[in-house]
């Protein structure tokens, strides 16, 4: 070690242990949090649904919607976080059904409200991640109204890298996976036809903005 190098050192430890002594705070790494563990974010993404079809004139159910989801993030203990968001959108590409009940024309919506518990850390001193798993549970009215609405619950996996812009401030990317079973009137007239549907997949993909508090 160089004397400049040593010198530096044993000015850094004076001055901690004066900070010590003179019951000042210690110097403590930026948290990902504020002091009280809350966050809130708004945001816009895409909304994949695969819904496989077995029967008679049956296809697989592919929609595809973008919207805009808001989401809490709440700190429970040390790095274990609870997750709660709420998408809203409006397919924009619908494809598949059966000869009978098949979505068409404009309109309909997809609603969604997912609960996930996980962990968040840090990537250095501006990037965090978080990984979450829950539970969701999503409704599908399709285009045109003709058709019952689409209901579906499942498991879902979540995980986002949000970057510190300044002071509360931040930006994330959200990517989040999921299985679910189908339920509700459409899945009922299916059945009627001979139609069984499988278990559905989603897939978002979200950019976010928001503030920790």
């Amino acid at each position: 070690m160089t004397p400049e190098a040593r010198e530096r050192v044993l000015e850094e430890e004076g001055l901690e242990t004066l900070r010590r002594a003179s019951g000042a705070p210690t110097r403590r790494p930026p948290s990902v949090y504020g002091p009280l563990g809350t966050g809130a974010r708004i945001g816009f993404g895409l909304h994949w649904l695969q819904l496989p079809l077995q029967g008679t004139g049956a296809s697989e159910l592919s929609l595809s919607s973008p919207g805009v989801f808001l989401g809490s993030e709440f700190r429970l203990l040390g790095p274990v976080t609870l997750d709660v968001w709420g998408f809203r959108g409006i397919p924009d590409g619908v494809d598949g059904g059966t000869e009978s009940i098949g979505p068409s024309g404009s309109g309909g919506t997809v609603t969604a409200l997912a609960a996930l518990i996980g962990f968040r850390g840090s990537a250095g001193s501006s990037l965090s991640w978080a990984v979450h798993a829950g539970s969701m549970q999503e409704v599908v009215t399709f285009p045109g109204g003709d058709t019952p609405s689409l209901t579906l619950g499942g498991a879902i996996g979540q995980a986002r890298l949000d970057l510190r812009l300044s002071g509360p401030w931040y930006a994330g990317i959200a990517l989040s996976m999921a299985q679910l079973e189908a339920d509700g009137q459409f899945v009922d007239r299916l059945k009627e036809e001979g139609v069984q549907p499988g278990t559905a997949t989603m897939q978002t993909l979200a950019l976010t903005w928001g503030a920790r508090f």
